[in-house]
Formats: structure tokens, C-alpha cells, sequence
């Protein structure tokens, strides 16, 4: 396939590294309960960033791009969580809310229990609004927009994801989408160069299982009606479709033992949108992206894109009817 970024466009001011805008609504403070080694250790408790957004924010900012997270942050939890976002390797343009979410994460076995959580309200409209024309400032001068979801899910109106990505779109740099439905058929309205999602999220937009190869091609074929141009369906630790035109092929991930899958989809996302950035096809981009998901699944985010091509090599490829 075609590369999705034509090398060449002005950009910001990145020393001539590719440029990632990440849409982070909800940047979340994590407190994570993690095992402390044998028993009878204590466990060790971790404050830290967290949500979709810093996931894929700080993958590609492994994967060697610079990258700009614009979110919203607000409230004591947001005093708390501003300092330490300033300390990711990405850059930050923050629009003030009035709370910021935060939750509580048992990680000693897999898969991991939500002990508690508190999401923050839905923001004000003028902050919103504000979120969304900083956005795609920082996108007008970068080479890739990754839109994700909010926590929770319905806390922005729809009409949020079509406008970023008709936004975004119609100022000549490609969206990667990384959403659930109601939020992804909204975007889709905007004509997102390439989406992202899983099997049940599939299913979900088509209402319908998608899990017989043929139920699986007419949703997917729905999906591009709709108006993804480029797309990877993802099951898991199972094998992903990718499809961009009339070009179909499934993928085998690499198998990489025991892990944990919380925040695997989102460096793969975050993997894919710096790899895309660089002016790499679409096959390319997803098979990295799988790269980083099997590192992040291994080694809870601690990787570097040197293992993650050594890992994207292990990704077995074949062309399959579409």
C-alpha cells in the first residue's frame, strides 16, 4: 500500500522528528496495588498517569516521534496529576477543567480488578470547546491525529469526533481512530484515514457477531462504507485483519508468554500513529504495532523500538479474501 503521510509537509518545530497529536480528554491518576515479589512480601503501591491517551502518547514517544497530548486536567486530582505528566516524554497542552478522574488497580493477578474508581463529570462547554480548537492547532503543524475515547465513555458529546476528525481531515493530516461505538460511528462521519478496533468492538458497531469469517468480512466491509479508508481489526492475543482498498491480510502476533493485557491496545495505537507519522504503509505500521503491543503485554510498558522491530519481525503475515 501507499504511505498515508507524504513526507515533506511542514511541520512544527520537532528537530526534524515525525510529529503525533494525541487527543487525551481524560488523563487519569492511577493508583496501582502491584505485587512486591514473593510471598509474604508486601504488595508495592504506584501513583502514576494513566488512561488511553498517555498509553499512546508515551509508546510513540518510544517509537522516536515527538509527541503533543492535548487533555483536559482540573481539581485536586488534577493538582496532583499536572507534575507528573510534565515528567512523560511528550509534550502537554492542557486545558483547565473542573475534576480530573482517578481510580484504583489491583495488578497482582491477571487479569486486573478495578478496586475503585471516581471519573470526573462532563466538562463545561467552553472548555470543551477549547480542548478541541487547541487540538487541532497542535495538529494543523503535525503529521498524524490519534482521537480516542473519554472516561468515561459518554462524556462528550458525539459531535466532539466527527468535528476533530472532519477538522483534521479537511486540514490535509490523516486520524488515526481508536474508538468504541457510539464515539467511532460519529468519527466515521469525518473520514478517518485509518481506524483501529477490536473484534467486540466491531460487533458492536454493526450490532451483530462478527465471529464466522464471513460475518467478520461484511462487517468490516460496513466499516469502510461508513468511511474508514484503512483498517485493523484486532482479537486479542488471536490473529488481526488488516485492510486498506480491496486488500485484505490476517496477521499472527508474536507469543510472548505470560503478561498483562491492560494498555496493550494502546501502545499498539500509539506504535502505529508514530510509525505512520514516518511515512510508512499501512501493513508496516500495524505490524509494529503489534511489535509494541507484545512488549507492553511482556514488560507493562517498559520497552524501546529496538525490541519492538525484533518482536514486529516475529509477525506472520498471509493475504486472505476480502
Amino acid at each position: 500500500g501507499r504511505p498515508m503521510v507524504e513526507r515533506g509537509r511542514p511541520t512544527a518545530d520537532t528537530g526534524g522528528r515525525p510529529h503525533v497529536v494525541v487527543f487525551g480528554p481524560s488523563p487519569l491518576l492511577e493508583v496501582s496495588i502491584e505485587p512486591g515479589g514473593s510471598d509474604p512480601v508486601p504488595p508495592r503501591i504506584r501513583v502514576l498517569p494513566g488512561g488511553q491517551a498517555v498509553w499512546v502518547a508515551r509508546m510513540a514517544a518510544t517509537m522516536g516521534s515527538a509527541v503533543t497530548m492535548c487533555g483536559l486536567v482540573g481539581g485536586e486530582v488534577g493538582e496532583l496529576l499536572r507534575p507528573m505528566l510534565a515528567h512523560e516524554p511528550f509534550d502537554l497542552r492542557l486545558v483547565e477543567t473542573d475534576e480530573t478522574g482517578c481510580f484504583v488497580v489491583d495488578q497482582r493477578h491477571e487479569p486486573a480488578t478495578e478496586v475503585a474508581s471516581d471519573w470526573a463529570g462532563p466538562p463545561r462547554t467552553a472548555a470543551l470547546d477549547d480542548l478541541v480548537a487547541t487540538t487541532l492547532d497542535a495538529a494543523a503543524a503535525a503529521d498524524m491525529l490519534v482521537v480516542g475515547n473519554p472516561m468515561p465513555g459518554e462524556a462528550l458529546p458525539l459531535h466532539t469526533y466527527a468535528r476533530l476528525v472532519a477538522g483534521a481531515t479537511d486540514a490535509g493530516v490523516p486520524v488515526l481512530v481508536d474508538l468504541s461505538t457510539p464515539r467511532l460511528e460519529a468519527a466515521l462521519a469525518g473520514g478517518p484515514a485509518a481506524v483501529k478496533l477490536n473484534d467486540w468492538e466491531l460487533a458492536e458497531l454493526v450490532r451483530a457477531p462478527v465471529d464466522e469469517p464471513s460475518a467478520r468480512s461484511a462487517a468490516l466491509h460496513r466499516l469502510i462504507d461508513l468511511g474508514a479508508h484503512r483498517v485493523v481489526e484486532t482479537r486479542g492475543p488471536a490473529t488481526a485483519v488488516v485492510v486498506d482498498g480491496d486488500e485484505a491480510v490476517e496477521l499472527r502476533p508474536p507469543v510472548v508468554g505470560d503478561g498483562r493485557a491492560a494498555g496493550c491496545g494502546d501502545a499498539m495505537a500509539g506504535a502505529m500513529a508514530a510509525v505512520l507519522a514516518e511515512g510508512s504503509t499501512w501493513l508496516d505500521a500495524v505490524r509494529l504495532g503489534m511489535g509494541a503491543g507484545a512488549a507492553h503485554y511482556r514488560g507493562r510498558g517498559e520497552s524501546s523500538r529496538r525490541a519492538i522491530e525484533a518482536l514486529a519481525e516475529q509477525v506472520v503475515a498471509h493475504p486472505i479474501p476480502m
